[in-house]
């Protein structure tokens, strides 16, 4: 289960409406989302907000949040950690994704991809801390 905070669910929340899928990108350079895969050995996650036309069969599992249905990658489910995860805003203003283990990513990204061309769906909208800003 991944529980994302109040603050994050209420700005996440004003662009997800009845054909959005939400999908916890592993950024290993596989599927639509991921830029490329690098060499040091960084875990680095993005939540990614796309329609259903656009995930791919890369996201073959799901795990369930507060806000619904997140799919991901399930080899990358390992990454995670065991127990709940929490995805919320430090005090510095970073999307931080932590299980009961600890920090898997300290700065989790936010992207809208709703509506984007699908032959490019990398670029998007990142959701900012003070709301949306385009990439």
């Amino acid at each position: 289960m991944l529980t994302v905070s109040e603050n994050l669910t209420k700005k996440i929340s004003k662009v997800i409406h009845p054909e959005t899928v939400l999908i916890l990108d592993f950024d290993d350079g596989v599927g639509p989302f991921s830029n490329a895969a690098t060499c040091t050995l960084d875990v680095a996650f993005n939540l990614i907000l796309a329609t259903r036309s656009q995930i791919t069969k890369d996201f073959d599992t799901a795990i369930e949040s507060n806000l619904g249905k997140i799919y991901i990658k399930k080899y990358a489910l390992p990454q995670l950690g065991n127990g709940d995860l929490k995805l919320e805003q430090n005090k510095y203003l970073a999307n931080v994704l932590s299980s009961d283990a600890g920090v898997v990513d300290s700065n989790c990204g936010i992207y809208d991809v709703q509506g984007v061309n699908e032959n490019d769906p990398k670029v998007g909208s990142y959701l900012s801390c003070d709301g949306v800003s385009q990439m």
